[in-house]
């Protein structure tokens, strides 16, 4: 499995350097050159980097239906050849979704792994608790994704910066 998560300035790089077919974006839509997204299997989701949904920004919070649209992504996937994730900074919300998209294809189900795959190549990464939330219920993991991800927060002193991961 091989997953790059980046900002969206770094996508068009990735893209040309990994051969990757698919490509994720969360938020801002990569800089691209024109017709580059194309030819990929390409997903755009618009949705803020909220955690905690109140009436006041609930609007643009992550909904059920665009996690949903994650996980099937995901499954189109399925691990084959290079997928590039990316959002505005590559900290909070492609983090999460490549938690989502490892959770959904593997048979491996020990989300604190997972989670300790993306910890070891960004320990600066926070991923979205909204966004884990909404996947924890769709997988029906039943709190097992939440969980390693309260503990993780607990142990994110900084946030370096960086210009892409990859787990391989």
């Amino acid at each position: 499995m091989e997953i790059y998560i980046s900002d969206y300035q770094t996508v068009e790089k990735l893209v040309h350097k990994t051969q990757a077919k698919y490509v994720l974006s969360v938020g801002n839509q990569p800089e691209c050159t024109d017709g580059l997204l194309d030819d990929l299997e390409y997903l755009h989701l618009q949705f803020a980097d909220i955690d905690k949904p109140v009436p006041q920004n609930f609007k643009h919070a992550a909904t059920k239906e665009q996690i949903q649209q994650i996980i099937d992504f995901a499954h189109r996937w399925n691990g084959d050849g290079p997928l590039i994730i990316n959002c505005r900074q590559g900290h909070r919300r492609s983090p999460a979704a490549a938690l989502i998209v490892m959770a959904a294809v593997s048979e491996h189900k020990n989300y604190e792994e997972l989670l300790g795959l993306i910890r070891e190549h960004a320990p600066h990464a926070e991923p979205n608790a909204w966004m884990i939330r909404i996947a924890d219920y769709l997988l029906g993991a039943e709190d097992e994704m939440n969980r390693p991800l309260a503990i993780a927060y607990k142990a994110i002193k900084e946030r370096p910066s960086f210009s892409y991961i990859v787990f391989e």
